[in-house]
């Protein structure tokens, strides 16, 4: 990020994996914001993907966040697993109420 240009260079954030690579997301988001136009979430517990909302990513803390700062990007959750199972419409629920109970939407 230090070596591009922020008035050309945005970022879409795939927030799951930096929070598994031991990023604190919420941190992250604060200070990087303004060039972020969108961001996957994904949830995991135990090391394994799970429905957003049912591992331990911080989606209340993000959001708080998101509300703080008057971000209006996309967020998107990403419910295909390394597995290659897709879920479906069963964890794409869960993740839809995660997403409205922790943004107010």
């Amino acid at each position: 990020m230090r070596e591009t240009d922020p008035s050309l260079v945005s970022f879409l954030l795939d927030a799951g994996h930096a929070d598994q690579a031991g990023i604190n997301v919420p941190d992250f988001f604060r200070e990087h914001f303004k060039r972020i136009i969108g961001m996957h979430l994904r949830d995991y517990r135990d090391g394994k993907e799970v429905p957003l909302g049912k591992g331990t990513f911080d989606l209340n803390g993000l959001a708080k966040v998101v509300e703080q700062t008057g971000w209006s990007g996309w967020v998107m959750s990403e419910e295909d697993y390394p597995n290659g199972s897709k879920p479906g419409s069963a964890a794409i629920k869960v993740a839809r109420e995660s997403i409205r109970e922790a943004f107010h939407v």
